[in-house]
């Protein structure tokens, strides 16, 4: 193991992902002797992606989902640099920053969120409005007073049925007439999950007025609505884009490993492959050999294996390994205060599992946040 210097030790985290927040949290709650914490973040105000939903739909407030990045940084007695980064040289451990600055680092870590595939589907950037990274789509959804036709939301995965779900419930407040229409390509909705979650959560949609249009490909956004394969249009004048995710491209561009989905590869210990002292956990990397969805429980389970491992790093100790469940209680909303559970062949529906989603949700955010009173 490389040998740390005998001053003050660097340590920068890229990114205010659910990871790095708990590096944040425990560097604030027991600090290391020697070591200068910084963040390099673009936003201030770090989303909460779990509340999503509920903040569409009206049960969670902008300050309930999102954690002050600021705040979080004086606890934790880190300096906080609001910049993108355009670079990283792996080699002189140098981080190049959006207007060509420089920014020296002994050990690092990597927890930056992912950006919409605008290329998988014509006209997303011009016409469409991406969920990720949410900060964005928070400023691009049309207010009640916006409302101006149909609504179309692309993606049959649980994030497009769950949105569609909580966006009908909030512009039926706008009291002026719409339709929504759903676009998945898979002919079932919630494709990985069981059968029956998907009739449920069809039905759902049903319920709320929803159109369905599965084993629907959509080929091109265009001002009027969605075109599909066979060049048929339906109409849309607010069309929200939920389908997959990929890495930024300064990520995609960096002289490392990466998976085929080009993801950081990284190592149970969450250390890139090539580099003991560089780290990333989140939805920027993908562990070798297990391969998971990018799901933000993996993150927040990541958050205190990452935060372990630096600190061993940096103290020379023996790392841990980290090794994301294969499965988990999927908690997804049906509106009206109403979820869908999914754990493996289990599938259960009703208001219990909505309280316990909205419990979970509240207490995770609660634990992020109790540095900030």
């Amino acid at each position: 193991m490389k040998q740390m210097p005998a001053d003050i030790i660097d340590l920068v985290l890229i990114g205010g992902g659910h990871a790095q927040i708990a590096v944040l949290k425990s560097f604030g709650m027991r600090p290391l002797d020697r070591v200068r914490l910084t963040l390099v973040t673009d936003v201030l105000m770090a989303p909460y992606s779990g509340m999503l939903p509920g903040h569409v739909e009206g049960h969670h407030s902008m300050e309930d989902m999102h954690i002050d990045l600021l705040k979080l940084a004086r606890f934790a007695g880190a300096r906080l640099i609001k910049r993108s980064v355009t670079d990283i040289d792996f080699i002189n451990q140098n981080i190049v920053l959006e207007g060509g600055l420089n920014l020296h680092y002994d050990v690092l870590s990597l927890n930056s969120g992912a950006v919409p595939d605008a290329e998988s589907i014509q006209g997303t950037d011009a016409y469409g409005i991406t969920v990720k990274p949410i900060s964005h789509f928070l400023e691009k959804m049309p207010a009640l007073s916006e409302l101006s036709g149909d609504i179309a939301v692309i993606g049959g995965g649980a994030a497009g049925c769950e949105l569609a779900i909580s966006l009908t419930r909030h512009y039926q407040l706008a009291d002026k007439p719409f339709a929504c229409h759903l676009f998945s390509r898979s002919k079932r909705l919630l494709p990985t999950a069981p059968l029956s979650a998907s009739k449920i959560m069809a039905r759902a949609l049903l319920d709320n007025d929803i159109a369905l249009h599965l084993g629907a490909s959509v080929q091109r956004l265009t001002q009027d609505g969605v075109i599909g394969e066979k060049g048929d249009t339906i109409p849309a004048r607010h069309i929200f884009v939920v389908t997959a995710a990929r890495p930024a491209d300064w990520v995609k561009g960096l002289a490392i490993a990466h998976c085929e989905d080009g993801y950081i590869q990284v190592r149970p210990t969450l250390q890139l492959m090539e580099y003991d002292n560089v780290f990333a956990a989140g939805d920027i990397a993908s562990i070798c050999g297990e391969k998971r969805e990018k799901a933000g429980v993996f993150a927040v389970r990541a958050g205190p294996y990452l935060a372990d491992n630096l600190r061993r790093f940096i103290q020379a100790s023996h790392l841990k390994s980290f090794r994301p469940q294969s499965r988990y209680l999927a908690l997804i909303g049906l509106g009206g205060k109403q979820a869908l559970a999914i754990r493996g062949r289990f599938v259960a529906k009703g208001a219990l599992w909505w309280h316990l989603k909205n419990w979970i949700d509240t207490i995770l955010i609660q634990g992020l946040l109790f540095c900030n009173h």
